[in-house]
């Protein structure tokens, strides 16, 4: 497990350029963000607190989430069919070997490997080039995250249909609450794990300050 976190409690940014959002993510260039809007447009900006979204008409109006893996490669999941693809500079590519399960959303931990919420609610990894059910609270789950940085091991969040926040524990199989001010639809850690931005029930942005050295920037995000 990660640095143990006993509360994240949000500073509420509200609705950045008139945006509610389903979901946001900060590129590998720690540069630029991406969101997904309640009307599933994709969006993109480089300050998260002070400019408004951009929107991307080229990555098309029928996303669920933007991810990206370690190799900076970007990733969706629709709308339409609930599966995964990968952009190739151009054309969002249907991904048919992850397809196997509808998903709700992916996402890649610090060992490159993939994970995803199916819209079972239902948690899986991939291993040996399949989905393996993590059988964790079978049916209540929207969300993953992971809280990774320079000498922390990984802490692995989920967030439930009820925008509750949980921390899980891989090895063990143990999922405990996590206290916070929000309700959320989304988690995501940024500046190798110090800063957690969440997205609320209604579509608000926020951030906080989880880490022991608060930093006042990202990249060129200033927070």
């Amino acid at each position: 497990m990660g640095s143990e976190t006993t509360a994240i409690n949000f500073t509420n940014l509200g609705y950045i350029g008139n945006w509610h959002l389903a979901s946001l993510v900060l590129d590998n260039t720690q540069t630029t963000w991406y969101c997904t809007g309640e009307k599933t447009d994709a969006a993109v900006m480089k300050n998260i607190a002070l400019q408004p979204w951009t929107k991307c008409e080229n990555l098309g109006s029928s996303l669920k989430m933007i991810t990206f893996d370690n190799q900076g490669n970007m990733w969706s999941v629709d709308t339409e069919y609930s599966h995964a693809s990968k952009w190739d500079g151009q054309n969002w590519v249907k991904q048919a070997a992850y397809n196997t399960w509808q998903l709700k959303m992916i996402a890649f931990d610090q060992n490159g490997d993939m994970w995803c919420v199916g819209t079972e609610g239902n948690i899986g990894k991939w291993v040996n080039s399949a989905w393996q059910d993590q059988n964790v609270d079978g049916g209540t789950k929207s969300w993953i995250a992971f809280q990774e940085g320079l000498g922390l091991n990984t802490s692995i969040y989920f967030v439930t249909t009820e925008g509750e926040l949980e921390l899980y524990n891989e090895e063990t199989g143990h999922v405990s609450s996590v206290d916070s001010n929000w309700l959320l639809r989304m988690i995501t850690f940024v500046d190798q794990g110090n800063v957690a931005y969440g997205v609320g029930k209604e579509g608000n942005t926020g951030f906080s300050y989880v880490g022991s050295n608060p930093p006042t920037s990202i990249g060129n995000c200033t927070i």
